[in-house]
């Protein structure tokens, strides 16, 4: 995509809102972790199943 391109593009992603507070953070990657661990563990089992 050129300079141009992007230039008449009708709609802009919003920035993210970075966390900033060290234990909010953690407690956010806690759970991203969580969260991965459940969707792993879901694929497994998903080929596990016959067929």
């Amino acid at each position: 995509m050129t300079s141009e391109e992007r230039e008449r593009r009708d709609s802009r992603a919003l920035e993210p809102e970075l966390i900033t507070d060290p234990q909010e953070k953690a407690a956010a990657e806690a759970r991203n972790g969580f969260r991965q661990y459940d969707a792993a563990i879901g694929a497994i089992q998903a080929a596990m199943l016959p067929g």
